[in-house]
């Protein structure tokens, strides 16, 4: 049997890292170690993520997402490593199901299926429709990338390719790993039957900022004005693609964070605009 190590980068998840972390104890597959990743946490996730005997891993300051993988990658004892984000909870057969996937030396990573957990609120219902953590009920080959909040990765490839990227602090880092080791001719594998529960709840502000994060690094991040410019004609065309697919499925309850999308993505494309253009910041996030 493979041996596993687990990290769970966290910043501030007071509210939901002893869940999480029960549910990591709870897998039907051996757990060699469990370690937390203290991103400069400020609230009480440390003091309580203690009580579980996992160990943990303290940055200087608020390093950043991919700052945290790195270190839990670097610090794992084990070539397979499990990355779960802090406020994400396991079906129990999780780490069972993606660890069936690494039939051959090909395979360097596998991601689970998560799900949102909260759909009543009209924020988080329109985070579970429009930025899905997962790609449907069949399993596939080479997706287009592998979610970090739910994943497997063979340590000596990450290392190989340089591991993550540290200038995607809070998102993207993902995606950017995912095209890198496909590049090099590395195999993924996406198996939904290894499910996972988002647990974030989201009010309006926070929906559209997380909306913005999504996309800051999937085309021309606006620290110049003809990129700025090319954003304002991308995220009026996805938010006139909300509204159309909204209107279309009934989901008339949908529409108002659907029309809120275009001036709220200017709004912070201004912002990022501004703030590299005085601090001459090339990565903002």
């Amino acid at each position: 049997m493979k041996k596993v190590s687990v990290y769970l980068p966290c910043f501030n998840e007071e509210k939901h890292i002893e869940k999480c972390i029960k549910s990591v104890l709870r897998q039907t597959y051996p757990i060699e170690e469990i370690l937390i990743i203290d991103d400069g946490c400020t609230d009480k996730t440390i003091e309580k993520a203690s009580k579980y005997g996992v160990k943990i891993l303290t940055n200087k300051k608020n390093e950043g997402l991919a700052f945290s993988r790195n270190k839990g990658i670097l610090k794992a004892k084990n070539e397979f490593v499990a990355s779960i984000d802090s406020d994400v909870i396991l079906d129990k057969k999780w780490l069972e199901n993606l660890m069936k996937e690494f039939t051959s030396k090909e395979i360097s990573g596998a991601c689970g299926n998560l799900e949102e957990y909260y759909k009543k609120r009209t924020a988080d219902l329109w985070r579970l429709i429009h930025m899905k953590q997962n790609w449907g009920e069949k399993k596939i080959i080479n997706p287009k990338f592998l979610f970090g909040s739910n994943c497997v990765f063979r340590k000596s490839v990450v290392k190989k390719i340089g591991l993550y990227n540290i200038k995607y602090r809070t998102n993207y880092e993902d995606v950017d790993m995912s095209k890198r080791l496909k590049h090099q001719g590395h195999k993924l594998i996406y198996e939904p039957k290894a499910k996972a529960s988002h647990l974030k709840s989201d009010s309006i502000t926070s929906v559209l900022k997380s909306s913005w994060n999504w996309t800051l690094f999937s085309y021309n991040q606006p620290n110049n004005l003809w990129k700025f410019f090319l954003r304002l004609f991308t995220d009026m065309y996805k938010s006139l693609t909300y509204l159309l697919e909204d209107i279309i499925n009934l989901r008339l309850k949908l529409i108002f964070l659907d029309l809120l999308i275009f001036p709220s993505h200017t709004l912070f494309n201004v912002r990022y605009y501004l703030k590299a253009k005085i601090f001459k910041i090339k990565y903002i996030n």
